[in-house]
């Protein structure tokens, strides 16, 4: 009975980092940092997503251990809980409509919160200067609330280990997506599909983000009504993830049907 409910705790963590590593804030760095490496260190450049990753997950793993361990019994204020999710959800919208409007443009180029922040500092190419920039996204009140979940997720003895398991499969799982978006971008550029994958990506991020933010608001109004929220937030990530991939094809399928 332990064992099945911790493979399904392991489960959900894990989707729970995939998830996390789509949002918009993760896509838009990773594009970022990629795209200026394909130019300065070409065979750092595939790899950016996931040293990106791991930065951010060291985080995650470091804060759930000592929660576990300092007081593995308290619970974060609700009232402050609600107020991150609303105050999230504003920028989200705000965030989904400033790439709606960048996306129909003809100099499509993806934006995002901390990555408009970071922009700067995307200029770096090695791995651990690419992994700080990880390490920095992940002060922020989402990562931080993941991670107090965690240490409540864990009890016993070695709670704190149980803790950092968890911050370690949910880094796995933000670590597939961010490397596939790095792979990705990186391989868009290599095949001339830069613009294309741009505007594609631009899109995928205001679609994501306005979608993310309707579940917010939806959570933060009617909180019964959006008890899978997670659920509903992997599906729509992997859906406009998908459409960013097709977006990215398309110009290869014109040129090959032109033959």
């Amino acid at each position: 009975m332990f064992a099945s409910h911790l493979l399904s705790l392991i489960g959900l963590t894990f989707l729970l980092g995939l998830r996390h590593g789509m949002d918009p804030d993760h896509l838009a760095m990773v594009d970022n940092l990629t795209r200026y490496n394909a130019q300065a260190a070409p065979r750092v450049a595939r790899w950016c997503g996931a040293w990106f990753s791991l930065g951010h997950g060291v985080v995650v793993m470091a804060v759930a251990a000592a929660l576990a361990l300092l007081s593995g019994e308290h619970m974060l204020p609700h009232w402050l809980e609600a107020t991150g999710q609303l105050v999230s959800a504003i920028l989200l919208t705000i965030i989904g409509l400033l790439n709606l409007r960048q996306a129909a443009s003809s100099h499509a180029h993806p934006l995002a919160l901390r990555a408009g922040l970071f922009a700067r500092a995307a200029r770096v190419s090695h791995p651990l200067l690419i992994s700080m920039i990880g390490m920095a996204f992940a002060v922020s009140m989402d990562t931080m609330s993941q991670a107090a979940v965690f240490s409540m997720a864990a009890s016993g003895q070695f709670a704190w280990g149980a803790a950092a398991l968890l911050g370690a499969v949910f880094t796995l799982g933000m670590l597939v997506a961010d490397a596939f978006g790095s792979w990705w971008c990186y391989s868009a550029l290599q095949a001339a599909r830069g613009p294309a994958y741009a505007r594609g990506l631009t899109l995928a991020i205001a679609l994501l983000s306005l979608s993310i933010a309707a579940s917010g608001f939806a959570r933060f109004f009617a909180p019964h009504a959006m008890a899978d929220y997670e659920a509903y937030g992997l599906a729509i990530g992997v859906a406009v993830m998908s459409l960013t991939l097709a977006a990215g094809l398309l110009p290869r399928l014109a040129i090959w049907l032109r033959r």
